[in-house]
C-alpha cells in the first residue's frame, strides 16, 4: 500500500525498482523510416543517462513529442529512443546530485525539458533517469496528472508571462527615476539618472538594478494589477497549449487579453480561459494591412505563437516600450519585420526556452503555476484535456499536428 505524509512524499513500495518495465520506444531503420512500437520488457539497466530513477505515473504529449513518435523530428540525436518530454511520478533511487538537490526516495516530482525524450529517455516509459536540475518536488495539493497537463507548454507561457510583468515593471521605473538636464538646458541627458549622494551618473544603472529588484520582490501581484488594469495583452495561438495557458497566467495577473485563433468553434474556449475578446486570425490580418509602419498603440505586450508574418503584423501595435515574446513559429520559422517600432518606439522582442532554465527559476516558475491556474479550470474544461495510454500515443499524435484538432493538453497514463 502506498501512503503520502504531508510533505506530498509516498512511502510504502516506494523503493522497489524494478528489473523490466513497459515502454514507447522509437527505432529508426535506413535514412528515412522510423517506426514507433510498445516494448514490455525494456530493461532498467539499458536506459541511458544518469540521474534520479523515477517510477512514471503521467507524461505529457507535446508538439515536440508527436514529432518524434510520427518520425518528423530531427531532434532526437540517437536511436532507438523513449520519447517524453514532460513526465510526473515518484523518486525510486536517488544519485549523488540529487541527494545533494534535497530530493529523497518517495518525493513526488515533475520533470520538463532538457534533453529528456531526445539523447536520454523520456516519459513514454514506466521507468526514467531524470538529472535533479530538471525536476520540482511536487507540493501535496498538486497532483501528478495536474503537473503534467502543464508540462512544458504552462512553463512556457509563464516565462513569457514573466517577460511582459518585466518590461511593465522597467517603463514603471524608468517613469520614477529622476533626471538630469543638459547643460543647456535641454534633455540631451535625460538617460543619466542622478544618485542621491550627489556623485556622478555612473552609478545610475546600479541604482536601477536595484530598484527593479526591490520591486519584483515586493507585492508583485498586487502593484501588477494595478500596473496594467488598462493594459491589454496580445495573444496569438490563444487556443492551443501555450496561448490558453498563457490566456489564464495572464489574466490572473491582472492583464486584459486578446486572443488570437484561427477557430471560430474555440472562441467559446478562450472566453473560459479568461481572454477579454478573441480575433479571428483571417480578421486580424484584414485589419493590420490598413496599419502603416506605426499602428496605433493598443498593446502593453504580446505573446506570439505564430512566428512568421504574424511579428511584422503586431509589433507595430506595441505601446511605448511595450514587450513582444517570441515562443514558437507555428507558421514558419522566419519573418522580415519593420525596425520602426524598435526605434520610433523602443519596444523589445524577446525569446524564451523553458527547456534550459535554471533549478532556481524552474522553482519560481512552477511555483507560480501552482498558484495562478486554478485547479477548477481543468474540471470545468475536462474536453481540453485528455488522457490516453501507451497504444494511443501513435494516432495522438498525428492529432496533435493537425489543424486545430488536438485538446490544449494530452497526458499520458502509465500503467502502474
Amino acid at each position: 500500500q502506498i501512503t503520502m505524509d504531508d510533505d506530498g512524499r509516498e512511502g510504502g513500495a516506494a523503493a522497489f525498482v524494478p528489473e523490466e518495465f513497459a515502454c514507447l520506444l522509437v527505432e529508426k531503420f535506413g535514412e528515412s523510416g522510423v517506426t514507433s512500437r510498445i516494448v514490455e520488457d525494456y530493461k532498467t539497466c539499458d536506459l541511458p543517462g544518469d540521474g534520479m530513477t523515477v517510477r512514471v505515473s503521467h507524461a505529457g504529449l507535446t508538439v515536440q513529442d508527436a514529432m518524434v513518435v510520427q518520425g518528423r523530428s530531427g531532434a532526437v540525436r540517437e536511436y532507438p529512443a523513449i520519447p517524453g518530454t514532460d513526465l510526473a511520478g515518484t523518486v525510486l533511487r536517488v544519485d549523488e546530485a540529487a541527494e545533494r538537490s534535497g530530493f529523497r526516495v518517495g518525493d513526488r516530482i515533475v520533470a520538463t525539458g532538457g534533453e529528456m525524450g531526445q539523447s536520454r529517455s523520456g516519459g513514454y516509459s514506466q521507468i526514467a533517469r531524470v538529472p535533479a536540475e530538471l525536476a520540482w518536488r511536487l507540493p501535496k495539493a498538486m497532483s501528478n496528472l495536474r503537473a503534467a497537463q502543464l508540462g512544458t507548454a504552462a512553463m512556457t507561457a509563464a516565462l513569457a508571462c514573466m517577460e511582459i510583468e518585466r518590461g511593465d515593471l522597467a517603463k514603471s521605473v524608468s517613469s520614477s527615476l529622476p533626471f538630469r538636464r543638459g547643460a543647456g538646458g535641454g534633455d540631451d541627458e535625460h538617460d543619466v539618472g542622478e544618485r542621491n549622494d550627489g556623485s556622478g551618473g555612473g552609478g545610475s544603472e546600479q541604482k536601477s538594478d536595484a530598484t527593479l529588484h526591490r520591486l519584483d520582490r515586493t507585492n508583485t501581484l498586487k502593484r501588477n494589477k494595478k500596473m496594467s488594469r488598462k493594459g491589454f495583452v496580445l495573444v496569438s495561438g490563444a487556443s492551443g497549449s501555450v496561448g490558453s495557458f498563457a490566456t489564464c497566467l495572464l489574466v490572473a495577473r491582472g492583464y486584459r487579453v486578446v486572443g488570437v485563433t484561427r477557430h471560430l468553434d474555440k472562441q467559446n474556449r478562450l472566453a473560459r480561459f479568461g481572454a477579454r475578446k478573441s480575433v479571428i486570425l483571417e480578421d486580424y490580418v484584414a485589419q493590420c494591412a490598413e496599419d502603416g509602419a506605426l499602428g496605433e498603440e493598443l498593446y502593453v505586450g504580446i505573446v506570439d505563437v505564430l512566428g512568421d508574418g504574424f511579428l511584422d503584423m503586431a509589433l507595430p501595435r506595441l505601446t511605448r516600450g511595450g514587450v513582444c515574446v517570441s515562443v514558437g513559429s507555428m507558421r514558419g520559422p522566419t519573418t522580415c519585420i519593420s525596425l520602426a517600432p524598435f526605434i520610433r518606439r523602443g519596444v523589445r522582442l524577446v525569446g524564451v526556452d523553458s527547456r534550459y532554465i535554471s533549478p532556481a527559476l524552474r522553482a519560481v516558475v512552477w511555483e507560480r503555476l501552482a498558484r495562478d491556474i486554478p485547479p477548477a479550470l481543468f474540471l470545468e474544461e475536462r474536453a481540453s484535456f485528455a488522457t490516453c495510454t501507451l497504444e494511443q500515443i501513435q494516432p495522438l499524435s498525428g492529432r496533435k499536428l493537425s489543424s486545430g484538432a488536438a485538446p490544449v493538453s494530452c497526458v499520458v497514463i502509465l500503467p502502474g
